[in-house]
């Protein structure tokens, strides 16, 4: 009876054990549909670059950004990964168009989170795919940042760049600027 124990318990272990792999390769896994009980980690590191709180600001727009890193999150159960999120508060001609810094804001529908290095090369440019708060779902807003040395000693920068495919019934465009350069708040 002990030995059928022992046993039941190594293969819910094996049955239970994740494989990890580094975050960067998790394009190849899902291209490959080799993704499931996998753990896609940051193990080396990548996306600590982008953590912290950047600032964006002309005339018009003002665009405050905190970036976290959310570990081990679930992934319907097949697989799991660490992550960025972004937290966004704009402000147009002195207005708050929204805050997802507040809790009321949040929702599945308007939470940028990270989806992976698009490029597995370039451990510098992270893809999201999001969708703006009080806006239409089913518009998909597809967001690049990628990291730019710090120019001359100076602060870090973020290249934003998005994209978008129309839904049928609101075709709308995302309300934040869809370029623009972030500068790290110290």
């Amino acid at each position: 009876m002990k030995k059928i124990i022992i046993v039941l318990i190594l293969i819910s272990f094996k049955i239970n054990a994740q494989i990890i792999t580094p975050i960067e390769d998790r394009l190849s896994h899902i291209l490959t549909q080799t993704y499931n009980n996998r753990y896609f980690k940051d193990v080396n590191g990548h996306l600590n670059k982008f953590i912290g709180q950047w600032k964006y600001e002309t005339a018009i727009d003002k665009v405050e950004i905190t970036i976290l890193k959310r570990d081990n999150e679930d992934c319907g159960g097949r697989y799991f990964k660490d992550n960025l999120e972004i937290r966004c508060k704009y402000t147009k001609n002195g207005i708050v168009e929204f805050d997802t810094n507040a809790p009321q804001d949040i929702n599945d529908y308007n939470r940028m989170l990270g989806g992976l290095f698009d490029e597995p090369t370039n451990v510098n440019k992270y893809q999201f795919l999001y969708s703006e708060p009080n806006f239409n779902p089913l518009n998909k807003y597809y967001l690049n940042i990628q990291y730019v040395l710090a120019p001359l000693g100076g602060l870090p920068q973020l290249q934003w760049t998005t994209s978008f495919e129309p839904a049928e019934l609101d075709p709308a465009p995302p309300r934040l600027p869809l370029n623009m350069l972030f500068t790290k708040v110290p």
